[in-house]
């Protein structure tokens, strides 16, 4: 759900809750008035506050049941009532009206938000399925968002997933379990480029990997593990990486205590928003382009913000590390680059 789209229902919440106070303002006001002018000014006993309550809800809401006060025999008070019927018929049609709103937006409008939801998801090819939007999850939201990649998130809890929405920006989702296939099939998992799974039990991630990979044989699955011996089980089931968690953490540890320039330096890269750095990686595609080209030719290197920091060779898992500006690039080669998102959003276009 967007974010005007949520300012107008809690507008029509306010307005009907402001309506209502209104309603009970004028009822409440409109009958004080005609309870002092039958004591004080008739001085008709019979002019009870219930029945002036009576009087002045039946007035506005246009019911009929007769003049319970006989006020046409009175000028002040039949002109009072007279007034009453004009004034008060506004503010139950305003209530009608907001409630008629938040009820259609609630049940027709979530209805076709979420059929909208369903055809943008139909129409993602090469994206990035997130399973699970718990801390960690949440986590890499964030960044592929601000890297500016396409993705849907898989969660069982709705509210948590309008949570991130608000929190982080607009992002498809599905609220279910991420281990069914009909709800990876969705999340159009046989066009999907990788797949996250950072589920809060390493059981359930090894069982989502083994299905995932059912369906996407050639997808990049990357699934996280706590348990030290989850990793050998999570390979098994098709995972084509897996994090653990504790291991980062450990290794985290250890960096803060003996290299922390280097993991200040890290940290304020990806918290920079306003420059918004990263360690980017693109493989050359044969006609892409930059193939032929060299690295500097393609944008990388030189007067570049963006440097390349590694090349690989197809096949190869031995990295060139400093690559030089004139070296010519081929397709296959992977190229590990650190630069502005944006620069290096152009250079992919250019080589991928």
């Amino acid at each position: 759900m967007s974010q005007s789209k949520q300012g107008q229902n809690f507008d029509a919440l306010k307005g009907l809750f402001f309506g209502l106070l209104v309603l009970v303002a004028f009822v409440a006001l409109s009958s004080l008035g005609f309870w002092l002018l039958g004591y004080y000014y008739y001085r008709d006993p019979t002019w009870t506050p219930l029945k002036c309550v009576y009087h002045v809800v039946i007035t506005i809401t246009t019911i009929g049941y007769g003049d319970v006060l006989h006020s046409e025999e009175q000028n002040l008070a039949a002109a009072a009532t007279m007034v009453l019927a004009f004034i008060g018929m506004g503010v139950p049609v305003f209530i009608i009206t907001m409630m008629t709103s938040v009820v259609v937006d609630r049940v027709v409008g979530e209805s076709t938000r979420k059929r909208r939801m369903e055809k943008k998801i139909n129409a993602l090819a090469g994206h990035y399925i997130v399973c699970g939007a718990g801390h960690t999850g949440s986590v890499v939201i964030d960044e592929l968002l601000r890297t500016r990649r396409p993705l849907v998130v898989v969660d069982r809890d709705e509210a948590r997933l309008k949570a991130l929405v608000e929190e982080l920006g607009d992002f498809l989702w599905i609220a279910g379990d991420a281990s069914q296939d009909a709800v990876l099939l969705q999340a159009g998992i046989e066009r999907a480029s990788g797949l996250v799974a950072t589920l809060a039990d390493d059981r359930d991630n090894v069982f989502l990997t083994l299905t995932a990979r059912q369906l996407g044989p050639g997808l990049r699955i990357v699934a996280q593990g706590s348990a030290h011996n989850v990793e050998d089980k999570l390979k098994r089931a098709g995972a084509s990486a897996v994090v653990s968690i504790n291991r980062i953490g450990g290794m985290r540890l250890v960096s803060e205590a003996v290299r922390p320039a280097v993991t200040n330096f890290l940290d304020a890269m990806l918290r920079d928003r306003e420059a918004n750095y990263r360690f980017e990686e693109v493989v050359v595609a044969d006609g892409a382009p930059g193939a032929g080209k060299t690295l500097g030719e393609s944008g990388v290197g030189g007067q570049s913000n963006v440097l390349a920091v590694g090349l690989r060779k197809p096949g190869s898992e031995v990295f060139e590390f400093n690559p030089k500006p004139e070296v010519r690039l081929s397709p296959g080669q992977t190229v590990v680059m650190v630069g502005p998102a944006a620069e290096i959003a152009k250079i992919r276009e250019r080589l991928g």
